[in-house]
């Protein structure tokens, strides 16, 4: 009995074992996420990788965001693990929402972490439910509505696809020409088309090349020849191997001839001119079409070729039942170019009006006039209004035509108005604008005003005014020179000078004294004085003479302070003095002889009463 409890416990798990090994199996392909979750950063929403996906394995995530059934938005990514959603469908906490997200493989080709292109994708896998998997509080629901993304693709098809599975615009790739990048000896290549409708890109490896002969026909240049590889590269490359030469056209005097020979490896041929032969050119006269002229050998060899040089048309006229010609001859050759007027038929080739004072008219080219007839004119425009002292005029346009007739109009009669003062150098007056004048007499100047005295170095100028009309006379004062104007001297304490009209001091120089003039004696008790005069400008200084002391002695203890002889009193102005001799004047001199002589008496009958008054001291 044990042992058939065994038995039957081992055949059950040998069918279990056996039961789950083809969903392992089918498991395998399929990539389910793990824990879809909110991240807790903004709306972000992030899961794990599934677990039996290996790190070389890439998947394409498609994550939705459900309310209620309802699914609010889809997003999709590749290779990343995180979606975020919009604000907009998230109006309740998002413990509400219920979490979803499904996986798929992709191959792609080029960096994962960079740029990549996908050129596969596997089918999807389940969806993985993370957060609120209830309801919410939406009492009401909205029924699903499709949305569908951009496209999708795998190798042969493209779609595009609603959150729900539903897809639409369905339909094979339609690929562009293959852009190829050529592989070498050493490196592969490659080619890649792109789908016109979604953009996937087709793409496929290219061998390392492998040089051989794909195509036994030689090329070649006017020197080798060859065999090319597919890849472009030459094989069998040699110099031409020629046969003996043909000649295919023999030379003439006229025409050089031509020879060729053929390379007995590939189907080059070369070829050669073979000069002409001596030729000695005869050029008869000219010959000529139309545009030229030249002189020709009978060999076919022109020279002296050129345009014609025409010179003018000479016309006769066609008329109006008659054509007419003209004809024009080259200067060079002759040659006469003639040509056929038609039959003429008057009309207007010119729309422009033509005219004189009474008529116009339209010309045709022959000069007939046509449509002649007078002017019909506007109204009169008075272009310039007369005056009392010029005529005016007034024009009119023919309405027709571009003629203006013109006429003057008489001056108006003329009331004299005299304006302000008008003047000249001389006169003033009053004057009409008819030239008629009144009160005209000479200027009434008042008295010199100088506006700018002159410098050395400027000219000054002076103006008088007319007390009449208010005319200004300005005359130009010269340049100044240095002058004495005054021959009297100017003095002050130390120097003379005389002065110049405009200040300048001229001849400066320190005075020249004569002999001092005594001209109060000093005594005892009071001092005197003296004075010495200027021998060129007069000036009188003038200086005290101590007293002498001689009398009642004063208190030894507090004599009188003589004068001191290098402070001389200030001289007198000689101006304020109306007693002092003046240079040259004699008419007192024996009086001051006697004074002199007395003031000598004086002084020497005091010396020697002090020499007495010591000696009776001692």
């Amino acid at each position: 009995m044990p042992r058939k409890k065994r038995l039957f416990a081992l055949l059950l798990s040998l069918c279990m074992v056996l039961g789950i090994l083809p969903a392992t199996v089918f498991a395998a392909g399929k990539y389910v996420p793990e824990n879809p979750r909110w991240s807790g950063y903004a709306n972000q929403v992030m899961w794990d990788k599934p677990a039996n996906a290996s790190g070389s394995t890439y998947l394409e995530y498609e994550a939705q965001l459900v309310l209620n059934g309802q699914v609010l938005q889809t997003e999709s990514v590749e290779i990343d693990r995180w979606v975020f959603f919009s604000s907009e469908n998230i109006t309740q906490s998002k413990d509400a929402y219920t979490l979803k997200v499904r996986a798929r493989t992709i191959d792609i080709v080029g960096d994962p972490d960079g740029q990549y292109t996908v050129t596969g994708r596997g089918e999807w896998g389940d969806w993985a439910v993370g957060g609120n998997t209830g309801g919410g509080v939406d009492p009401d629901p909205q029924p699903h509505e499709h949305s569908y993304g951009g496209w999708k693709s795998d190798k042969t098809q493209h779609w595009k696809e609603c959150s729900c599975g539903e897809k639409t615009e369905a339909g094979s790739h339609t690929f562009g020409e293959w852009t190829v990048t050529p592989p070498t000896t050493e490196e592969t290549g490659s080619r890649e088309r792109t789908c016109s409708t979604c953009g996937y890109k087709d793409i496929e490896t290219l061998p390392v090349h492998e040089h051989g002969i794909h195509d036994e026909t030689w090329k070649y240049d006017e020197t080798e020849h060859w065999q090319e590889c597919s890849c472009g590269e030459k094989l069998n490359l040699a110099d031409h191997t020629f046969g003996e030469w043909k000649v295919t056209r023999p030379p003439t005097e006229t025409e050089a001839g031509s020879r060729e020979r053929t390379c007995t490896v590939c189907e080059y041929v070369q070829t050669e001119t073979i000069p002409m032969l001596e030729h000695e050119h005869s050029y008869g006269g000219w010959q000529s079409d139309e545009t030229e002229h030249w002189k020709e050998c009978r060999c076919g060899e022109k020279t002296e070729a050129g345009s014609h040089t025409f010179g003018e048309w000479t016309v006769t006229p066609p008329t109006t039942e008659e054509t007419g010609s003209r004809e024009r001859t080259c200067s060079t050759c002759g040659y006469k170019d003639i040509e056929t007027l038609p039959v003429h038929e008057h009309g207007i080739h010119d729309e422009t009006w033509k005219y004189d004072e009474t008529e116009h008219w339209q010309e045709c080219s022959c000069g007939e006039k046509l449509n002649l007839a007078d002017h019909t004119f506007g109204e009169w425009k008075v272009t310039t209004p007369p005056t009392e002292t010029e005529e005016g005029s007034r024009e009119r346009n023919c309405t027709v035509c571009e003629y203006v007739q013109t006429e003057t109009i008489p001056k108006l009669e003329h009331e004299h108005s005299y304006d302000g003062w008008q003047s000249d150098e001389t006169e003033h007056w009053k004057e009409c604008r008819c030239g008629e004048k009144t009160e005209a007499g000479n200027h009434t100047f008042g008295d010199w005003t100088v506006t700018k005295k002159p410098t050395t170095t400027e000219e000054g100028s002076q103006e008088r005014t007319c007390a009449t009309c208010g005319y200004k006379d300005i005359e130009t004062l010269p340049v100044h020179e240095h002058g004495i104007h005054d021959e009297t001297w100017k003095y002050d304490e130390t120097e003379h000078w005389q002065e110049c009209s405009c200040g300048e001091k001229l001849n400066l120089a320190d005075h020249t004294y004569g002999d001092w003039d005594v001209t109060k004696e000093a005594t005892e008790t009071e001092a005197g004085s003296r004075e010495r005069g200027c021998t060129v400008c007069g000036y009188m200084q003038t200086e005290v003479i101590p007293a002498t002391g001689i009398g009642d002695p004063t208190d030894p203890a507090d004599p009188t302070e003589p004068t001191d002889p290098a402070q001389p009193v200030k001289p007198q102005d000689p101006s304020d003095a109306t007693d002092n001799p003046q240079t040259g004047d004699s008419s007192n001199m024996m009086l001051w002889v006697s004074l002199v002589l007395t003031s000598c008496g004086g002084v020497l009958g005091m010396l020697f009463y002090r020499r007495k008054k010591a000696a009776a001291g001692k």
